[in-house]
């Protein structure tokens, strides 16, 4: 259904029951999308100025959440698996970003100077750490090993991110 000029978009899928809900507003305010597979959902919510977004997985109890403040300043990424968590913080002039993994109390942490300078990653993984720096799109790995496939990831996404 794409009603008022396009400003809504609405997708039902009868597979098993479950369907996926699209809701654009008025003014391109907002999106809901639900998955009911297995009791599990996806939630997503843009404000009325873009201000934020929740992403909720239901799988096996578990959830992001990712909020983006009324001027894009945070960002707030929490994944409930196995109680572990990522929270990314960028702030108001996206000056920083901070990564918490809570997989056996490890944790990364992302550091982007004011002006974009640097960012600094610290795996708490047998205390090695990756240092990438922004500036010149170079990614610098200050370990005693390779960087793993996860900390690649990490670090493709934060750079995309």
């Amino acid at each position: 259904m794409d009603d008022c000029n396009g400003q809504y978009v609405y997708i039902m899928d009868g597979c098993n029951g479950q369907y996926v809900y699209i809701m654009d507003g008025c003014n391109g305010q907002y999106v809901n999308i639900m998955d009911d597979c297995n009791g599990q959902y996806v939630y997503i919510m843009d404000g009325w100025n873009g201000q934020y977004v929740h992403f909720v997985d239901g799988c096996n109890g578990q959830y992001v959440y990712i909020l983006d403040g009324c001027n894009g300043q945070y960002v707030y990424i929490m994944d409930g698996c196995n109680g572990q968590y990522v929270y990314i913080r960028d702030g108001c002039n996206g000056q920083y970003v901070y990564i918490r993994d809570g997989c056996n109390g490890q944790y990364v942490d992302i550091m982007d100077g004011s002006n974009g300078q640097y960012v600094d990653i610290m795996d708490g993984c047998n205390g090695q750490y990756v240092y990438i720096m922004d500036g010149c799109s170079m990614l610098l790995n200050q370990t005693m090993t390779d960087l793993s496939v996860y900390e690649s990831e990490l670090c493709a996404s934060v750079l995309l991110f």
